[in-house]
């Protein structure tokens, strides 16, 4: 078993870097929405956010 098998339970896919826009001005906001929308339904999102810190990422892990 692996530290990511989470992934395959991800609602976005794990595509979040093409959900979210990274960076938030503009038109970027309804993307932002959208995808904290698709983060809120997600059953996997402790592991994603833990995942997220652990791996110093910047943009769309478990941002509801």
């Amino acid at each position: 078993s692996s530290a990511f098998d989470w992934r395959a339970k991800a609602a976005c896919g794990i595509r979040i870097r093409n959900v979210f826009p990274g960076r938030n001005t503009g038109a970027a906001y309804q993307q932002i929405e959208e995808a904290k929308a698709v983060c809120r339904t997600c059953k996997v999102i402790d592991a994603c956010l833990k995942c997220a810190l652990d791996t110093n990422q910047d943009y769309g892990v478990g941002a509801v």
